[in-house]
């Protein structure tokens, strides 16, 4: 029987171990437009053209929606429940230019992400300890039923440059994290120590089978939304 079992968990894991190697968050970007839909804090949906969108360093902070009446709606990101993005040939184009602004980026650039994305979204966040929102794109869609992780555009590195290339920087350094409807700061510094354990220490098999390794922070996340809900 116990060998059964050691024979269940080793298929088990390495069957995670395949399904996780590719798994990964999507790009984040700066430059949107293109088909789109609004859901705004009361449940209103609007339908239409995103034509401009302000990013800070906290997000989305506003931006400019024509709907499908030709009728031009402006928003503030603390209006917003939801943004959904519709990745048409120009969003395409955009987010190829985000990855492959700098060499790093280029390099590990899964153009498969760009060309088989039907969207991508913005939501609201709230802050992890003050009573704060923001309107921040989601990183893990398809795998965000647990553990929803979105991009902080304030803790990414710095890019760096060779002429006028750009050759390194925009490194994720931390996350917002909402687990049970709670928001946590999951941070690259504090990953080994604290914030693995804290994510997933009610999923014994992630922490027995894995390393704290930040680099490895969208399998972990996969790995914890497939198997361990």
């Amino acid at each position: 029987m116990k060998y059964f079992k050691f024979l269940s968990l080793t298929i088990l894991v390495l069957t995670i171990s395949i399904n996780i190697s590719n798994a990964q968050f999507v790009t984040p970007i700066n430059s949107i437009s293109g088909p789109a839909e609004v859901t705004t804090l009361d449940g209103t949906i609007i339908k239409g053209d995103l034509k401009m969108a302000s990013f800070g360093n906290n997000g989305i902070t506003s931006f400019s929606l024509k709907d499908e009446a030709g009728v031009k709606h402006k928003f503030k990101a603390d209006e917003v429940k939801m943004l959904k993005l519709k990745v048409d040939g120009l969003a395409k184009l955009e987010i190829i230019g985000e990855q492959s602004s700098n060499l790093s980026k280029l390099a590990n650039s899964n153009f498969k992400e760009i060309t088989e994305r039907e969207f991508i979204y913005w939501k609201r966040v709230k802050h992890p300890d003050k009573d704060k929102y923001f309107l921040l794109q989601l990183l893990n869609p398809g795998f965000d039923s647990v553990l929803e992780v979105y991009d902080l555009p304030n803790a990414r590195t710095a890019e760096s440059f060779s002429g006028d290339l750009a050759i390194s920087g925009d490194m994720p350094k931390a996350y917002y994290v909402i687990k049970n409807g709670e928001t946590l700061e999951i941070k690259k510094k504090k990953y080994k120590k604290q914030d693995f354990e804290l994510l997933f220490s009610d999923c014994p098999i992630i922490i027995e089978n894995n390393k704290p390794d930040f680099k490895h922070f969208a399998e972990h996340v996969f790995f914890y939304n497939e198997y361990c809900q």
